[in-house]
């Protein structure tokens, strides 16, 4: 069966086609179906607030964690100067469909592989909506580095684990997932962090943060190289969500309640995944069986609607495709 993953349910949730493109058509390796290459290709496409978010990451991840872990010196202006090199490699590798190229692979292009869900269906998008996505990526790496005590408890971590996929099993189902940041601190409980660049955040992501928190106490026993951190109760583990627009941390407690209802959770969604055929292959014709959305703004956002061929019903509002983010 295929794992369970928070991201993979909400999509699940908002729509079951969007989630059968993504969980079970989409595939790397399938080079004879050019209903799944397309579906994959597809897959790559983000909204504007969303690739801003995700080049944030990538700076944090790949080049921040990387850096302190060896000691070495990184700055916010060694963070400004990555995130614009990116930032315009991307704008330009997507702005001229390279990304359709069956030999880019985003393996082989990790930099410029980044494609826009505005280019790709022809969406206007102005230079004025694109400054403001560079300002924003500017505030939120500003917030970070500019917040001393949290970038020195990262500097001074004994080991920073920073996008490390975590596979575990709860009742017999596979779970995974991948948190931000792992901070494992001399003497401490581990630290998980979950960074968001959204302009409005209006919910909270400590559920996310449960799961990983689940994830990595059932790992760890398996990891030689973190055996130190293998003593502490899942209930001293430490959890934070940084929204990095707001420059707002928020910190969430581990009790065994909240665990209760997140492995509840888990258990529920993973079997209603099993019962809508995340563990059969791949067959075109289990689409039929499926529901799709009905609200027009799940069809907006969507990267698949070309294939879909989705009726969108009509809506009196517009939603406001810049604003909207993946979970």
């Amino acid at each position: 069966m295929k794992a369970f993953s928070i991201s993979g349910y909400r999509t699940f949730q908002k729509c079951q086609w969007q989630w059968y493109f993504m969980a079970k058509a989409k595939s790397g390796n399938v080079k004879n179906d050019p209903y799944r290459r397309e579906i994959t290709m597809l897959s790559h496409l983000r909204t504007l607030a969303s690739w801003r978010g995700q080049l944030v990451d990538d700076v944090l991840s790949n080049e921040m964690a990387v850096a302190f872990n060896q000691k070495q010196r990184f700055t916010l202006d060694d963070a400004i100067e990555v995130a614009l090199r990116l930032f315009e490699k991307r704008l330009h590798f997507s702005q001229n469909h390279e990304y359709r190229d069956v030999d880019n692979k985003k393996s082989h292009l990790p930099e410029e592989f980044s494609p826009l869900l505005e280019h790709e269906y022809d969406l206007p998008l102005s230079e004025e909506q694109l400054d403001g996505a560079w300002l924003d990526i500017e505030i939120a790496l500003t917030n970070f580095f500019q917040n001393e005590p949290f970038v020195e408890m990262l500097r001074s971590a004994e080991h920073l684990d920073a996008q490390r996929t975590l596979n575990y099993k709860l009742e017999g189902f596979s779970i995974i997932g991948t948190p931000d940041l792992i901070v494992y601190s001399k003497g401490q409980a581990p630290l998980i962090v979950d960074w968001k660049v959204h302009a409005e955040p209006v919910k909270r992501y400590n559920q996310q943060l449960l799961v990983y928190a689940l994830g990595l106490h059932l790992t760890l026993p398996q990891n030689r190289q973190r055996a130190n951190w293998k003593k502490f109760l899942l209930t001293d583990y430490r959890l934070v969500e940084y929204q990095l627009l707001k420059n707002d941390l928020r910190y969430y407690p581990v009790t065994e309640d909240y665990l209760n209802q997140t492995r509840a959770f888990i258990i529920e969604g993973a079997y209603k995944l099993q019962l809508a055929g995340a563990e059969d292959t791949y067959n075109f014709d289990d689409l039929q069986d499926l529901e799709q959305t009905d609200d027009p703004e799940n069809c907006l956002t969507c990267c698949f609607r070309k294939i879909c061929n989705h009726e969108q019903k009509p809506t009196e509002r517009q939603p406001n495709l810049f604003d909207w983010e993946y979970s």
